[in-house]
């Protein structure tokens, strides 16, 4: 399900905890704020606000324990 940017929260090289928004999203007139799922830096951010965004885009990298990072991608996940 595609989406948008509404609000981008951090900046590349920004350091960052656990939970806290990197991005705001829309979908489907729904906000979602997409948290760190861990304490590191932000390494590179690949959206800014008003993009239009697709399930497996790359919305930044998060650096953490020596140069490992982790890739956010957008994914909605349907509950039925």
């Amino acid at each position: 399900m595609p989406g948008m940017v509404i609000e981008v929260k951090v900046k590349a090289g920004e350091e960052i905890k656990k939970g806290k928004p990197i991005c705001i999203l829309s979908a489907m007139k729904m906000e979602t704020a997409v948290g760190s799922p861990k304490d590191g830096k932000i390494k590179k951010v690949y959206v800014q606000k008003d993009d239009n965004i697709t399930p497996g885009d790359l919305l930044a990298e998060l650096e953490w324990m020596q140069n490992l990072l982790w890739f956010f991608k957008y994914i909605i996940i349907s509950v039925n």
